[in-house]
């Protein structure tokens, strides 16, 4: 698969994927439809985008995956992820990923991953249980 063929097939699945999304988020009130609705808005826009830009030229045939095996990986880990979400909780298995992603991927720079996944655990934290006081899946240790 090319670099143009993926993006084209990713902005059509996208298009199609927020098609779908659409008529529910418009069955919930305005006010909480708002803000998803935005977010989808963005992202059509930037897959249309992405649309026009993958039928515009033929490119210089680029593969798109440098790695075929290391896509797969990560595919298989972000499926295990939203598998064990519901199980294990939001931070145990966003921990879990943060820290076990990028050593498999050739990154071992401990004393930048630990810092970053506890920042961006703490940021979601305060942002979506503290600030918008949303509820996020429970840690299995404490339900």
């Amino acid at each position: 698969m090319t670099k143009h063929q993926a993006e084209r097939t990713l902005a059509v699945v996208a298009l199609a994927a927020i098609a779908g999304l659409v008529p529910g988020l418009l069955a919930l009130p305005r006010e909480s439809a708002g803000f998803p609705l935005a977010i989808l808005a963005v992202m059509g826009a930037m897959a249309i985008v992405l649309l026009l830009r993958g039928l515009r030229g033929t490119g210089d045939g680029a593969p798109f995956f440098l790695s075929a095996p290391r896509f797969a990986l990560a595919a298989v880990l972000v499926l295990a992820y939203t598998a064990l979400l519901p199980r294990l909780g939001f931070f145990t298995t966003s921990a879990l990923l943060g820290l076990g992603f990028p050593p498999l991927f050739g990154y071992r720079n401990w004393r930048m991953i630990m810092p970053t996944v506890a920042i961006f655990l703490v940021l979601i934290w305060l942002v979506f249980v503290r600030l918008f006081q949303r509820p996020l899946p429970a840690e299995f240790f404490l339900g």
